[in-house]
């Protein structure tokens, strides 16, 4: 399997966009922000390369691609979680900066209010939790632990309640 048929589904899972039928993102799209968080891991662990197998090259302007296959090429999971909860962090992120143009304000006017404040508020906490997971599984790869980030992806379930991934592995 290819970095593309792992992480994908994995960060689909993830961030909950799972159902088929109505994704918010497409393929391209989280293979750009895997491929981005790629680079920010491969960056941050830099001391690393006798673990992670890298560093690795990434191409996102003319299709997507990440060399050496992380999945495929010895790496440690753990890596692979890493960049997986990285482009979590990054999309959160994104959706906090698309989402304080058209929220984020309270207007009250003669007894009647709107407020649209909790919207920024919850994806402003959802972005510091995929983040700061992302920092703690990050600093226990750095410890040794290589597979620390696994408890966060165990075990998943499709859209239809079918287990696809557990400790044992795809299915």
């Amino acid at each position: 399997m290819s970095w593309q048929e792992t992480t994908i589904t994995q960060l689909r899972l993830l961030i909950g966009d799972d159902n088929p039928s109505s994704y918010d993102f497409t393929d391209e799209q989280l293979s750009k922000f895997i491929a981005i968080g790629t680079i920010h891991v491969d960056t941050e662990l830099a001391k690393w390369t006798t673990v992670t197998f890298g560093p690795y090259t990434v191409d996102v302007l003319n299709s997507v691609t990440i060399t050496p296959d992380f999945t495929t090429n010895g790496a440690p999971k753990g890596f692979a979680y890493l960049v997986v909860l990285k482009a979590a962090c990054l999309i959160a992120n994104s959706e906090v900066r698309r989402l304080s143009k058209t929220s984020g304000w309270k207007i009250k006017d003669r007894g009647s209010e709107i407020d649209t404040t909790a919207v920024i508020t919850t994806a402003k906490d959802t972005a510091s939790n995929f983040c700061n997971n992302y920092e703690e599984a990050r600093r226990l790869f750095e410890q040794g632990s290589y597979s620390a980030s696994l408890a966060i992806f165990s075990s998943y379930r499709s859209a239809t309640g079918d287990i696809i991934f557990d400790t044992q592995g795809w299915r």
